[in-house]
């Protein structure tokens, strides 16, 4: 059976760690602790890309996540994580990243999450 592309996705809880490490990590797009009021689902990664500034300076290597959090409404947020963080993000089929938008959808949860 063919491999099928699988989509990186974040938890709750690790939704709660990018917010928590961010300040340590320092990069340019941090998530508020206001992230913490989501509800436990999966939250995939629509789009993402290696970035290499922090604070209009070259850095190391990090990604750039678009995080899926409404997709109906549009909500998402823009998270950058350490490479290595987001190789050890769980993945998921296409199939299952469409019933966890709709599982999202159905959430209704719209709160200010950006930092």
């Amino acid at each position: 059976m063919k491999n099928q592309k699988t989509v990186p996705y974040f938890t709750r809880k690790l939704l709660i760690e990018v917010s928590r490490l961010g300040l340590e990590w320092d990069y340019n797009r941090q998530l508020s602790e206001r992230i913490a009021e989501v509800p436990d689902l999966k939250y995939p990664v629509e789009f993402s890309f290696v970035h290499r500034h922090r604070h209009g300076q070259q850095s190391e290597p990090h990604v750039r996540s678009v995080i899926s959090l409404e997709p109906v409404q549009g909500d998402w947020v823009i998270a950058d994580v350490p490479t290595e963080f987001f190789d050890k993000l769980p993945r998921m089929t296409p199939k299952a990243m469409k019933q966890a938008k709709a599982r999202v959808r159905r959430s209704k949860s719209r709160v200010a999450l950006a930092g």
